[in-house]
């Protein structure tokens, strides 16, 4: 996915790219839903699948799509591995929840290795501001990941990821 992302925007603008990906996939998922029977949302957990499309996936795509065109597809890659960390931080902050001493401890150990990353990429014309850009949607993604808790005890991760899927695909 990183590599054909970083080909394709190159020649096609981040937006575009993003819509092209969700309407084959959106079509696909909603197919099947048809298929399958399955209703989409209820009217009162709507409002909550057109958020988490908007911020989980769309803002998240849209920014993912921009700072990948500034730095390597394996760069891209481990930037978004930041995700998961940047979740546990949200959660613990949004949620309550507790992180243990090791999981702080890991979070510093990552964080740190992104700021090896920045010195590993080509900054000879300055700061690569694709990193920056990474990070932040690493962490706009992390908002998907508590969105979706809510959403996962009515419905399933295929009703969730088709339901969020079509919602960014009306957005775009």
């Amino acid at each position: 996915t990183y590599v054909g992302i970083r080909l394709a925007a190159q020649s096609i603008s981040p937006e575009i790219l993003a819509l092209y990906r969700f309407l084959i996939a959106s079509g696909i998922l909603f197919a099947y839903l048809k298929i399958n029977k399955i209703d989409l949302p209820a009217k009162k957990d709507i409002p909550l699948v057109l958020v988490t499309g908007f911020i989980g996936i769309f803002i998240y795509q849209v920014i993912f799509n921009f700072g990948q065109k500034q730095v390597s597809a394996g760069t891209g890659a481990f930037l978004f591995g930041l995700s998961p960390l940047f979740t546990s931080i949200n959660a613990a902050v949004i949620l309550k929840e507790r992180l243990n001493f090791a999981g702080w401890i890991g979070i510093g150990v990552s964080f740190a290795g992104v700021g090896f990353i920045c010195l590993g990429e080509d900054s000879s014309q300055g700061l690569n501001f694709g990193i920056l850009i990474l990070v932040t949607s690493a962490f706009v993604f992390s908002f998907y990941n508590i969105l979706i808790r809510k959403l996962s005890q009515t419905y399933s991760s295929i009703q969730i990821t088709a339901y969020a899927f079509i919602s960014v695909t009306l957005f775009m």
